[in-house]
């Protein structure tokens, strides 16, 4: 099978100009995306710088109001009296259970006993039993 010149020399041109064009192509596409990449990486490090001075300034502003606040003599006096006070709140609990307890024991022994004669017709109720069956607050219970 020969082929005419005409055919021979209409591939020769159509490969002469396809093959650069395609040369061209892989290499202008290599390139912009190395480009592409580059200027992403970029602008990734930009952020980044940004976002480290961001956090940067904001421990530093952090740090100027701890000392800011550790030389104010309201700030200063308010700590020394809280943490005297955060001593004392045991036995404020085990006082204001003690308080609780009489106030729930006065009335069992007096609303409630009586409530329950009227609504039992009579019916007595030992107060102290019902009272001391679980009901009972403990300063156990206080401390959470």
């Amino acid at each position: 099978m020969k082929m005419s010149i005409k055919k021979k020399l209409t591939i020769i041109f159509v490969l002469s100009g396809f093959i650069p064009m395609l040369v061209i192509e892989i290499a202008s596409s290599t390139y912009a995306r190395a480009e592409l990449e580059n200027s992403y990486l970029s602008k990734v490090d930009v952020m980044g710088k940004t976002k480290i001075k961001e956090i940067g300034d904001y421990f530093a502003f952090q740090q100027k109001l701890v000392q800011s606040l550790s030389i104010n003599p309201n700030v200063v006096s308010g700590l020394k009296r809280m943490s005297k006070s955060f001593y004392m709140i045991e036995s404020d609990a085990k006082s204001e259970t003690f308080k609780l307890n009489a106030s729930l024991d006065n009335y069992y022994r007096n609303e409630f006993s009586k409530a329950y004669k009227e609504k039992s017709e009579g019916g007595n109720v030992n107060s102290a039993s019902f009272w001391s069956a679980g009901t009972k607050l403990e300063s156990k219970n206080l401390r959470a």
